[in-house]
């Protein structure tokens, strides 16, 4: 914390403190001063608020820079859902492990994607489903073509495939067209 922060927030727990220690003061502002509203206590909850902001935000600060994570990860909305459920569950819990992470946890988000998948194929059999393709050349010079599936229920990606010799099998019960970037190998890998 900045030396200068440090001391503002220090003055201010202070009077903090004295606020809530002497509540008289409080009873009476409200009672003679104020016409019965409380302009003290919103002055305090805003300024409790404003302190374990800046105290949240070093600590995300700190975790994203040192772990060389972009900025613009606070734009998903699962950073959002992360924060709020922290917040919920309380400062006492145990933090999740790597081992975690990449284990049961990883194994749930599998379970629920596949899950999501098989509710695509059931609308794929139903309303059928159009397979687009877009190819580029990557930094080592391979081709590299990205599949993904368009149908009512939204657009999901399928594969990433880096020899145009491979072929995708068992996708014909449920597509009824191939959208391309247009390039003409991928028009003549289609006519095959």
């Amino acid at each position: 914390m900045f030396p200068i922060n440090a001391s503002t927030i220090n003055d201010a727990r202070k009077v903090t403190r004295f606020i809530y220690n002497h509540t008289h003061v409080l009873y009476m502002m409200r009672k003679y001063y104020t016409d019965k509203r409380d302009l003290i206590r919103p002055a305090i909850a805003r300024f409790g608020t404003n302190f374990i902001t800046l105290k949240m935000g070093r600590a995300i600060s700190k975790f994203f820079h040192y772990n060389w994570i972009l900025p613009n990860v606070t734009t998903s909305p699962y950073y959002r859902a992360m924060v709020d459920t922290i917040a919920k569950v309380g400062p006492r819990v145990k933090p999740t492990s790597a081992y975690e992470i990449s284990g049961k946890y990883l194994d749930m988000e599998y379970d629920y994607h596949t899950k999501y998948l098989e509710d695509h194929f059931k609308t794929w059999k139903e309303y059928g489903g159009m397979l687009m393709c877009d190819g580029w050349t990557g930094n080592n010079r391979r081709h590299i073509i990205n599949f993904m599936a368009y149908c009512v229920t939204g657009t999901i990606f399928i594969s990433l495939i880096d020899d145009t010799s491979h072929t995708i099998d068992g996708w014909d019960e449920y597509i009824v067209a191939v959208v391309t970037n247009n390039v003409d190998n991928f028009k003549a890998a289609g006519k095959k």
